[in-house]
């Protein structure tokens, strides 16, 4: 992306960049991240800020509160209204409902009730009561496609639909029940989101470790049984002894509504693809490295076209006045990369600077490219990055290694030796057995020619026989239907169900079985075995070709209500809060973090953006909302970024 706005003004004014394309770089530039500041702080509460909504014009936020009071602010007009809500509990949920002339606003609270709030200009007030959930109400929601229906999630296991057209009274049919099939499992709702461009598509954060999406078009009001996800998604990583802790806090659909990002407590942010592209083409970098601006930028040579030539051929009765900017070839990319490698020495495989080494990796291919000439080259750097992530093992870096080796073999230097291997170790210490040695058996001509990976398959079908006798003819049965349930993802078809790799091997209730359990053995094996079957039972890992990114950094552990979310015109970014007061923004594709936004003196659990303009609302314990926006102030970190890419230009 260019370093100036002014920039991507020329190229609409000479008609290059026109329409949404224009308003997109305009509303996610980069520059717009540095130059975000505190622009107001809105005060009225007296109590932590639990959520926030704006309306679908962007001219009006709603605030919910622990003083179960709910504020309609008007940012442009610096006013607001107040509504006593009639809630005696702490209101976790705010909605607006849609063509409503923003009048009429649904909410949710810890009281279990969910009031329907219908504000007259003239003051008058009304309000519908349904008293169906038997547990605290955490998040309530609407689709602009849908203006009469608007959902609630609570913790007693349900979600339940409303129709504004109806009876209070008669209304609240349960779309979802968690607890359906029974079990002792008590499953909870912790957040919704409706897909913006396929509204069918309805995804839940739930108090166990998957993330599920429905399809609406496959549920019945009042159901008795739990429905089949369509996709459900879960992070593995079997060094994480919180695993069984984490859950999903907050889930939210991309503009497009293809992709999926999903906040883990205890864990990190990861973001999902829905629609599943044959070839992922994706770049990764260490996510916890200087922020400041002038590093984040102009680190190293970009390609920038020569456009003078490019708008020449296109119009070629216009005269352009453009900066000549250089274009680097592949030739000269491959020498900056060897200069900087060489700059900074060969990277290293110790432990005490495994951030560094992965950051030089991804430096390096960034400069690299995509071309044929440097192929090779950006794919040994690739599986050199894949084993750096095996060696520091944070959270989500062994699916960062498995997806390394994805793209790898992807390319068209197919799967050598040093690429199965990697791949190897990614599914051994993911506890995916069964997917090695498949792999094994597929290339085993390999295996005669490297004695690393005849090792390596030796404690693989050592480990699986292990497994298979702890688990008897369970996990055979569990496999076999996952392999149905991955054929049949293939078949497009919008009313199936497409279950990933992420789904856990479980029963038809979402829950694992306890077989495993009472096949232990008794006196000294009975630990071990049930250590193993633990392991058996954990979170697949979801596709590699699911999965897109990882967002690390923010702490997120001491609330539920800690929420993740997208911002720019294009969703060019994500941000979200975090237990230390502050609000971390990462770029959606590489996953960098750009920015830390100090949002509260505690804990930040909101962060809304603005659906038309680039501004961004955080509250969290303390009792007001800021707003964000950029401002035209220079700072020393934009003229030293500035300089930095003019110095590249030259």
């Amino acid at each position: 992306m260019t370093a100036n706005i002014l920039y991507s003004v020329d190229l609409h004014r000479v008609g290059y960049m026109r329409g949404r394309r224009f308003r997109g770089s305009l509303l996610g530039h980069r520059a717009l991240i540095d130059k975000l500041t505190l622009d107001q702080e809105l005060r009225g509460h007296t109590g932590c800020v639990n959520r926030l909504c704006w309306n679908d014009t962007g001219t009006k936020l709603a605030s919910v509160s622990d003083d179960c009071k709910c504020i309609l602010w008007d940012v442009n007009r610096h006013t607001h209204v107040e509504i006593s809500t009639g809630h005696e509990r702490n209101i976790f949920g705010v909605a607006f409902i849609p063509e409503s002339n923003d009048s009429w606003i649904v909410t949710g609270a810890m009281d279990y009730q969910v009031r329907l709030h219908k504000v007259s200009p003239d003051g008058g007030y009304n309000c519908e009561l349904y008293s169906h959930h038997r547990d605290r109400v955490k998040d309530v929601k609407t689709t602009s496609q849908e203006p009469n229906l608007f959902w609630s999630a609570a913790e007693d296991g349900t979600l339940r639909q409303y129709d504004v057209r109806a009876s209070s009274v008669n209304e609240g049919g349960v779309l979802v029940n968690l607890h359906g099939n029974g079990g002792a499992d008590a499953i909870e709702f912790k957040a919704i989101d409706l897909n913006p461009a396929r509204p069918w598509y309805l995804a839940a954060a739930c108090s166990d470790p998957l993330a599920r999406v429905f399809d609406r078009r496959m549920l019945k009001l009042l159901a008795n049984k739990t429905p089949e996800c369509v996709w459900q998604f879960a992070v593995e990583d079997s060094t994480n002894d919180l695993l069984f802790n984490t859950h999903a806090t907050y889930v939210k659909f991309s503009g497009t509504g293809h992709q999926l990002l999903a906040n883990f407590h205890a864990n990190a942010a990861y973001l999902f693809d829905l629609d599943r592209p044959e070839e992922p083409q994706l770049r990764f970098s260490n996510m916890l490295g200087p922020v400041e601006a002038s590093k984040v930028d102009g680190l190293y040579p970009r390609e920038i076209g020569s456009f003078g030539t490019e708008f020449q051929g296109c119009y070629p009765r216009r005269r352009f006045h453009f900066v000549n900017r250089r274009t680097y070839t592949e030739r000269e990319r491959e020498e900056n990369t060897k200069t900087y490698i060489s700059a900074h020495g060969s990277i290293s495989m110790s432990k005490e600077c495994l951030s560094e080494s992965i950051e030089d990796c991804c430096k390096a291919i960034d400069m690299l490219g995509q071309g044929t000439s440097v192929l090779s080259e950006v794919c040994r750097l690739r599986i050199l990055r894949g084993n750096l992530y095996l060696k520091r093992r944070w959270m989500g870096d062994l699916l960062l290694a498995l997806f390394d080796s994805q793209l790898v073999e992807a390319s068209e230097e197919g799967l050598s030796e040093d690429n199965l291997l990697l791949r190897l170790k990614s599914l051994q210490l993911l506890d995916r057995y069964q997917e090695a040695c498949d792999l094994c058996s597929e290339f085993s001509d390999l295996f005669h020619k490297n004695k690393d990976l005849s090792k390596m398959r030796k404690a693989i079908n050592s480990q699986l026989k292990k497994n298979s006798n702890v688990g008897g003819e369970d996990d055979d049965e569990m496999e076999s239907s996952q392999g149905q349930d991955e054929h049949s993802s293939d078949e497009g078809k919008d009313s199936e169900v497409h279950s990933s790799n992420a789904s856990m091997e479980c029963d038809n209730d979402g829950r694992a079985t306890e077989d495993g359990e009472q096949e232990d053995a008794a006196g000294a094996g009975r630990s071990s075995a049930h250590k193993d079957d633990q392991r058996s039972r954990r979170p697949r890992a979801c596709d590699p070709k699911r999965f897109r990114q990882r967002y690390l950094g923010h702490s997120n552990v001491q609330t539920d209500i800690k929420e993740c979310t997208f911002i720019g015109q294009d969703d060019q970014y994500v941000v979200g809060g975090s237990d230390d007061g502050n609000a971390f923004i990462w770029d959606r594709k590489t996953g960098k973090l750009l920015r830390i936004l100090h949002a509260d003196q505690d804990i930040v659990n909101c962060c809304q953006a603005n659906p038309h303009e680039f501004v961004l609302a955080t509250s969290g314990i303390e009792d007001h909302v800021r707003l964000w926006r950029p401002n035209g102030r220079i700072g020393l970190n934009a003229i030293q970024c500035s300089l930095a890419v003019l110095q590249t230009c030259a």
